[in-house]
């Protein structure tokens, strides 16, 4: 037996090293900010209780004369302790390696605004840009576009020490034509437009005829300002010297804080669903899925608003008429404009995956399950999905609301399956509830490289906090406007019609009405939702 004098050191130095692992745990878990005030408490005096057990299991008795029940004590004590401690230091560890994962998750750094591909006929013997300074090369002069290719030409000429011979284009389609008919033999765009030909039945398979030899990285800092119009015959740009005197400092206010991001409040998220992501450039590609969700933290309400793609809508990047896809190559915020405009309201953030993404995060919680209204093959026959309840992994819920060509509705009916399957992940989640604090750090791996939102890593864990106290409360409407099909030019194909859909007003009114009842916390009833035109 170990004499008072020599245990009470050593007792005292266990206890302090489990009491710093609690702390160390404790604080890290504050940190991911994933736990409300409540469960914060509740696991801080489990803390404290486990460490008051471990002390008293250690020091109780220590003034009294040796026993073979006090030996057992101290033995169960410090085996306690010692569990304990690499628990603590364990769980801190792994939660500090998921609060890097948030960060990494949230905070995507672009290296460029846009990345142009330089492109020949497949068959042409030019390998690399020295092999083109004698080229005739075509480049988009389309909106923000222009800028672009302004930076590119600059750039190539800097690469080959000589002007090069640029052509402007104002489609995509034009230049593709241009590069089929040899009037250029070789064109330097933005690969986000490729997406746009695939709608068009005469350059269907275009990108295979095709090969990049380069690519150029026009920078974040980059503007109209500081960058050669050499498509409008101008090559030198002059900065005029800024001589306006410096502001006086005004005095620095007293910080007062903030509450927490979405409490007690009413957001609109964008959810956008792209199949590319380039990235190294600021977000773009061609949206396939454009759903906005209202979220009243008050009333625990949540309105899902689906877009039709093909909705003919203002591009503002171009200041035309265009299809809602295609805003999405000018980038996200393109997209946002153009849905702020056609239904008045004012998106707070937003958060688009692509379909790598999604089909991993499907399979991580487990596949969904849900009520399939039509029995239907996807177009390669790959999958069938029977009519009524139906179970769906990750492939096959990408499958489910890619997939138009089985219906006579088309883009309407997709539209609809994708907000089902919407629907089914909330559901998933629901079933979960607090266990799938178990999987946030798998599904944050997933997310990194195929997932993108302009949330901070705090807002996204508020956000989860929110989302899974009480998750059953949450109460899930859905409203999908919809229009009338044709064809006509676009903003991004101004000589070639195109399959759009015209807005019916009437539905879009509607929808607009329904996030302004969202936000004035009024509770959205089947009622209400019955008097959609």
């Amino acid at each position: 037996m170990i004499k008072r004098r020599v245990w009470r050191p050593i007792a005292y130095s266990v206890l302090g090293v489990t009491i710093l692992a609690t702390i160390f745990f404790f604080y890290s878990l504050i940190k991911v900010n994933l736990l409300g005030s409540d469960y914060l408490a509740l696991v801080a005096a489990v803390l404290v209780l486990c460490d008051y057990v471990v002390g008293v299991l250690l020091l109780f008795g220590v003034r009294r004369k040796k026993s073979g029940l006090r030996r057992a004590r101290r033995i169960i004590g410090i085996v306690l302790a010692v569990v304990m401690t690499a628990l603590f230091i364990i769980g801190g560890l792994m939660l500090n390696r998921l609060n890097k994962a948030r960060q990494t998750v949230t905070n995507v750094q672009y290296d460029a605004r846009a990345v142009l591909g330089v492109f020949v006929p497949k068959d042409d013997e030019a390998k690399s840009l020295n092999d083109i300074g004698d080229y005739t090369i075509g480049f988009l002069q389309l909106g923000q576009e222009t800028l672009n290719s302004n930076y590119a030409i600059g750039a190539i000429n800097e690469k080959l020490g000589t002007e090069i011979a640029a052509e402007g284009y104002v489609s995509i389609t034009e230049a593709a034509e241009a590069l089929r008919d040899g009037s250029v033999q070789a064109i330097a765009v933005n690969d986000d437009y490729f997406y746009i030909l695939d709608d068009i039945d005469t350059f269907a398979g275009f990108r295979d005829e095709i090969r990049q030899i380069d690519e150029i990285d026009v920078p974040m800092e980059a503007t109209e300002q500081n960058t050669p119009n050499y498509l409008a015959g101008e090559t030198e740009v002059v900065e005029q010297p800024d001589i306006s005197p410096a502001p006086t400092p005004e005095p620095t206010p007293e910080p007062t804080p903030e509450p927490e991001y979405g409490e007690n409040r009413t957001m609109i998220f964008y959810f956008s669903g792209i199949d590319k992501r380039n990235s190294k450039a600021v977000s773009a590609g061609r949206s396939d899925v454009n759903l906005l969700v209202g979220v009243n933290t008050k009333t625990k309400q949540v309105l899902i608003v689906n877009t039709p793609r093909d909705y003919f809508v203002m591009n503002p990047a171009l200041g035309g008429e265009d299809k809602l896809t295609h805003c999405g190559s000018s980038g996200t915020e393109n997209s946002i404009a153009a849905l702020e405009e056609l239904y008045g309201i004012e998106v707070d953030n937003y958060m688009k995956v692509n379909f790598n993404g999604f089909t991993s995060f499907v399979n991580a919680i487990g596949g969904i399950t849900l009520n399939n209204p039509t029995a239907f093959s996807n177009s390669t026959n790959a999958f069938h999905f029977a009519e009524g309840e139906i179970h769906l992994t990750g492939r096959q819920a990408l499958s489910y609301v890619r997939e138009r060509h089985a219906f006579g509705a088309g883009e309407l009916a997709r539209n609809q399956n994708q907000v089902r399957v919407m629907r089914a992940i909330i559901d998933q989640l629901r079933t979960k509830g607090v266990s799938l604090l178990l999987q946030y750090d798998e599904i944050l791996k997933i997310m990194e490289g195929n997932f993108e939102t302009d949330l901070t890593p705090d807002q996204l864990s508020s956000l989860a906090k929110i989302a899974i106290t009480n998750i059953n409360d949450w109460e899930i409407k859905q409203y999908l406007p919809t229009g009338v099909s044709g064809k006509r030019t676009t903003a991004s194909t101004p000589g070639t019609e195109l399959f759009i859909i015209y807005p019916k007003f009437e539905t879009v009114n509607f929808a607009t009405r329904l996030f302004d009842l969202l936000a004035s916390d009024r509770i959205l009833t089947d009622e209400i939702l019955a008097e959609a035109p």
